[in-house]
């Protein structure tokens, strides 16, 4: 038997699997990745062990590269083990290609059509917006500074995830306190208020991750399934993966936008101050571009917050000025604005 099949058949290494699994579990239904989080068998016992038994056969599928460093017994084994087995959950939900977006688009459209306190317009394009009157005009698209005056309904400490901002009741509420603070702005006229901008907010304030893609060939970076490969350094010697949080800083900036790339680096990378970013990214004032850069900020926090080195957990100093030098050296070629 190798290593690996004895690492695996130790009775303190089922301990830890079973904890890790318990982990992962209530990860995935609060993400809602591959697992639906009201079906009862999600918190069964036999749920909890199917878990079990599936990141066992990611292990022997991986063995190459999770050998080493599960066998190895470093601090951070088991925090690669299920940061990459949640990954590989993503990959499996790809088929469907989800778009947080584009389901947050069509599951307002229906649930504001159904409601009685709202009226859906639809315009030349497939424009649709919606108003809490019939009797109300048109207006045009929010800018991003008109966006960065709107503010969220507080709804306690604990950060929203898609699927609580997904329910209809939710959705009404924050609907319904868009649109009015909308209306104030164009002092109190009743206006129709475009979908996508509202659903454009909700992105900004919901905890949304976006299945993370493999990363392109640009810059030299290898992709993201190198991770997975059968070569490597021993990781009995691996501090910290310099190549695995190049290519995480390589997917995240493929996450933002093109004014969230361009405020995010004029402001961290290059440090101008609002201003001169307001001017060189076309805006009258200083909030415009405020409104972008805590865009960028919220996605970045969601990113971070399971990556082995990078999350505030486990913070490796060396490894998070190597991401930031990466996504300051990406951003400065691939900013529209740059």
């Amino acid at each position: 038997m190798d290593r690996l099949g004895r690492w695996l058949e130790a009775p303190e290494s089922l301990t830890q699997l079973t904890r890790l699994a318990r982990s992962v579990r209530a990860e995935m239904a609060a993400r809602s990745i591959g697992l639906s989080p009201g079906d009862p068998f999600l918190f069964s016992d036999d749920g909890l062990a199917e878990i079990r038994s599936e990141m066992v056969l990611f292990i022997l599928e991986k063995r190459t590269k999770l050998e080493k460093i599960l066998v190895s017994g470093g601090p951070n084994g088991y925090r690669y083990l299920k940061s990459a087995f949640i990954n590989h959950c993503i990959d499996k939900q790809r088929s469907g290609n989800t778009d947080p977006q584009r389901y947050l688009c069509r599951r307002a459209t229906e649930v504001l059509r159904k409601s009685d306190r709202f009226c859906i317009f639809t315009g030349n394009g497939r424009k649709t917006a919606f108003a809490m009157t019939p009797r109300s005009r048109p207006a045009p698209p929010l800018t991003a500074e008109d966006m960065a005056e709107i503010e969220f309904p507080w709804f306690g400490e604990t950060p929203l995830v898609m699927r609580h901002v997904a329910r209809a009741a939710q959705l009404t509420v924050l609907a319904e306190s868009f649109w009015k603070q909308v209306c104030r702005m164009w002092g109190g006229q009743a206006i129709r208020v475009d979908l996508r901008d509202f659903v454009s907010w909700l992105i900004c304030h919901v905890a949304v991750e976006k299945p993370m893609r493999a990363a392109s060939d640009r810059s030299g970076l290898r992709k993201t399934e190198a991770f997975f490969s059968d070569t490597g350094g021993d990781a009995g010697e691996i501090y910290f993966d310099a190549a695995l949080v190049n290519q995480w800083a390589e997917a995240f900036s493929d996450l933002l936008t093109g004014p969230e790339k361009t405020a995010f680096y004029l402001r961290h990378g290059a440090q101008l101050p609002w201003q001169r970013i307001a001017r060189m990214m076309g805006y009258k004032g200083c909030s415009g571009p405020k409104y972008p850069l805590d865009c960028a900020g919220r996605k970045l926090k969601a990113f971070l917050a399971d990556r082995p080195w990078l999350s505030p957990g486990d913070l490796h100093p060396e490894a998070f000025s190597l991401f930031c030098e990466t996504l300051f050296a990406i951003l400065r070629t691939s900013g529209p604005m740059l």
